[in-house]
């Protein structure tokens, strides 16, 4: 496996593929691998992959990733969000009916999701229907997916829930709902007992052999159910990359230069404004890079993220300083396989971690086995990287690819006119694509020459949210990584509303829409998210590199616990001498805070927060806190 992840036990042991519990090292989180057993079965992950990847819905699985294993000869593993509960075969044993039929109903609503997104599931069963602690059903395994639309190439799925139109070589949305049917009858023969009437005739209605007398779509299913359809969220990201296809072509002759031993430079730097795409650029290059090489990728958002990265891909501790790090860099440079590093929002990354990235990227030599590519908003600082890289900076992208991107959107007269609004921008279009989607902006808005994207008509959509949609916003604003890990149904309906989006593991608002979370979330609920913020980090401390004391102290700092920030920058001493700019963050807020905060703090620690800005080079502002301190005390 990835060393990334760590697998813990075993979850199922299939005719196709294996899944195993396991723990991602970079987040610390639980995910599920699910790995084909053997190598020509890789498309089944591939497709899986493609369905699921940016959908969001509080009833069906989140697909993080595509990995490869550094054994090239081995099938890819798919990386999903782990579900803790247990399958509805299981589950409808012990619970009434009506439990199960919930359940069945969730997964519905995922269908509908997925038939909106031109997706067939193709093996819906109770099998594949997880229910958490909290009787969440979570509709699961999209290895039998297709495209709606698409010719029947070859019948996959399971025996008895196969709906009779295969046999004939054709399949819909509706073979779907013969499944859905075929499962509420199964669920009442596990409890013994009869499906109430109108369950009875639902299911009947589902298991026509004729699809043309099914139910039409999964909404008309869920009235029938008793519940209420959700909308499904709007793709506002084409499925292709659109419009970097020359970017794209530089990136993979890049990697052939590596892998071959011809390339000029192991040190890629992918640089442009931001919303200019190059995350997404990353991504795509990721998941073919990975088909190579073994590849590793982080954020620079995370504390200690270089020192857990090569800490991976030496399968050791992280390193502890400078010197450690080229000392790893040395062993994976002379390594028979080429590995690649990847970091994302690189210019984010901590004063010590950027050090050691910098330091890694400059000891590269033409003939290491490790390539690094690194993601910088330009124009960049040439001198950190020098004196070999090569720089691939991103723009807006061509107009024929707007065109493509707005024609289920916009008429053609009007493209010129978004064009001029998003300057072409990736992010800027996809904000636009939100707008248009949930009637914020119509298309006769467009015309006004003063219209502003993220004016009046984004803060109308922010007066119309929940305190909870909010608070969930501003997290994903302070923390895309951890956001994740709050509650499904609200992301979803921030998602389905055109202001939230999922990347990966991680959820971000939408381009322009971060300040206007932070502008509508109240100070004591900022101060809350830095709380919360704050005990992860310290639990990062326990396992991470240089970095995450110094996020945990800022953090505290900005929840307005100035005694704990201050008690936390003399409890680390020895890491604050070694890292003073680190720690500068929450020095500053220390410092900016009212008088009558800082008097409860002790004189002691104070002191602390004073010579750590003189050991950052900061005497003015070192000056000032003892101007303040005597005034104080």
């Amino acid at each position: 496996m990835d060393p990334r992840y760590e697998t813990q036990e075993a979850l199922s042991k299939g005719d196709v593929a294996d899944t195993w519990l396991a723990i991602d090292r970079l987040s610390g989180s639980q995910v599920v691998l699910k790995q084909v057993r053997r190598a020509d079965h890789a498309d089944i992950l591939r497709r899986e992959f493609e369905a699921l990847r940016g959908l969001a819905h509080p009833n069906l699985v989140e697909v993080l990733d595509l990995a490869f294993s550094p054994q090239r000869d081995q099938a890819p593993y798919l990386v999903t969000r782990f579900v803790p509960g247990v399958s509805l075969l299981e589950y409808a044993r012990s619970v009434p009916l009506a439990d199960s039929v919930r359940a069945v109903a969730d997964a519905v609503s995922a269908l509908h999701q997925l038939h909106s997104a031109g997706i067939r599931h193709g093996d819906f069963k109770p099998g594949n229907i997880l229910v958490d602690p909290r009787g969440r059903g979570v509709l699961i395994d999209l290895s039998c997916t297709a495209l709606l639309g698409e010719p029947l190439e070859e019948v996959s799925g399971t025996p008895g829930y196969l709906a009779p139109e295969f046999a004939r070589g054709r399949a819909d949305h509706r073979s779907d709902f013969f499944a859905v049917g075929i499962t509420l009858r199964d669920i009442a023969e596990l409890r013994g007992e009869a499906l109430p009437e109108q369950l009875r005739k639902l299911a009947e209605r589902l298991t026509r052999p004729d699809p043309r007398t099914r139910p039409g779509d999964a909404a008309e299913i869920l009235e029938a159910l008793g519940r209420t359809s959700l909308a499904p969220h709007p793709l506002l990201v084409p499925k292709s990359l659109l419009g970097r296809e020359r970017e794209l072509a530089f990136l993979e002759h890049w990697l052939e230069q590596l892998v071959s031993g011809g390339a000029k430079t192991r040190n890629l730097v992918l640089s442009g404004p931001p919303g200019s795409g190059r995350s997404r650029l990353l991504r795509e290059f990721k998941w073919i890079a990975g088909q190579q090489v073994q590849v590793l990728d982080t954020s620079g958002s995370k504390p200690g993220a270089v020192f857990e990265l090569l800490g991976i891909a030496t399968r050791r501790p992280p390193p502890h300083n400078l010197a450690e790090v080229l000392g790893r860099v040395e062993s994976l440079s002379n390594s028979e396989a080429p590995l690649l590093l990847l970091m994302d929002d690189a210019s984010q990354l901590a004063p010590s971690d950027r050090q050691a990235w910098l330091a890694l990227c400059r000891s590269l030599e033409p003939t290491a086995a490790l390539g690094v590519v690194s993601v910088e908003t330009s124009p960049i600082t040439r001198a950190d990287h020098e004196p070999n890289f090569e720089e691939l900076t991103l723009g807006s992208i061509p107009s024929r690819a707007v065109n493509s991107w707005l024609k289920d959107h916009l008429p053609r007269s009007r493209v010129e006119r978004a064009i001029q609004l998003t300057a072409g921008l990736p992010a800027q279009l996809e904000t636009l694509v939100s707008l248009l989607s949930t009637g914020a902006l119509t298309e006769d808005d467009l015309s006004r020459g003063d219209l502003d994207l993220l004016g009046s008509q984004a803060e109308q959509r922010f007066r119309g949210l929940t305190t909870e949609q909010i608070r969930t916003l501003t997290l994903a604003t302070l923390a895309p990584e951890d956001a994740g890990g709050l509650d499904p149904q609200i992301l979803a309906e921030l998602v389905r509303a055109g202001l939230l989006t999922r990347r990966g593991s991680s959820y971000e608002p939408l381009y322009g829409f971060a300040a206007l979370a932070l502008k509508f979330c109240p100070a004591e609920t900022q101060r809350a998210l830095h709380r919360e913020l704050a005990e992860h980090s310290l639990e990062r401390a326990k396992r991470a590199g240089p970095g995450a004391g110094a996020a945990a102290a800022k953090h505290l700092a900005l929840a307005g616990e100035l005694e704990r920030a201050a008690e936390f920058v003399a409890r680390y001493e020895t890491e604050v001498v070694k890292n003073p700019s680190e720690w500068l963050a929450a020095a500053r807020v220390i410092v900016g805070a009212t008088p009558s905060s800082l008097r409860p703090v002790k004189l002691a620690s104070l002191l602390k927060v004073e010579q750590l800005l003189r050991n950052a080079g900061r005497p003015r502002e070192a000056l000032a806190m003892t101007a303040r301190l005597l005034r104080i005390h």
